[in-house]
């Protein structure tokens, strides 16, 4: 039984359980996912499986700190309705994008919105492509977001403990990949 929380999965999807897979020095090891619309089968790369509608997460259970050797992540995302980001604490099953502390909101038009704990902070970051380097960072204790190499906001802010990279799902096809944490 798969319990009240659990998020539909459509006919067939048991088949496309991720298998274990090797993960290359740097990325990014998802731990946990909501339910079985990611398919997380890549080292360093997370694509939905249908749309979730940001009822649909996955999580590190490695940290990200000012004090700790992972300051950040930097990944690409396709230009799709997609959250990820930072959060504190772990994620839990039915959590979306107003559940993460630090986050780019992603869109299909390539354009850049920055939430934390779910309010808008920044209506315009500017815009992305599939191929940009998109960056959340803790530098000289506050949250930085980055943009192909340019800091695009600077969070008010302070994390105030470890954070954990998370993905809230909206869209589909959506995709995060290249996903690397940021070493101090």
């Amino acid at each position: 039984d798969a319990g009240p929380d659990a998020s539909p999965v459509p006919e067939g999807a048991e088949a496309l359980l991720p298998p274990a897979v090797d993960v290359p020095p740097g990325a990014v090891r998802f731990s946990q996912q909501s339910n079985t619309g990611v398919d997380l089968s890549v080292a360093g790369d997370a694509r939905s499986r249908w749309e979730l509608g940001f009822q649909g997460c996955c999580w590190s259970d490695e940290e990200v700190s000012a004090a700790g050797p992972r300051r950040g992540v930097r990944f690409s995302s396709s230009l799709s309705y997609v959250m990820p980001g930072l959060k504190a604490g772990q994620a839990a099953r039915r959590e979306g994008y107003a559940d993460l502390d630090y986050g780019f909101y992603c869109s299909p038009s390539g354009r850049l919105q920055i939430y934390e704990r779910g309010i808008l902070t920044l209506s315009d970051a500017g815009k992305y492509l599939e191929s940009s380097a998109l960056e959340i960072r803790i530098a000289s204790g506050a949250v930085e977001y980055v943009v192909d190499g340019r800091v695009a906001h600077v969070s008010q802010t302070t994390p105030q403990k470890a954070l954990h990279f998370a993905i809230s799902w909206y869209d589909h096809p959506a995709a995060v990949t290249g996903i690397q944490y940021v070493e101090s």
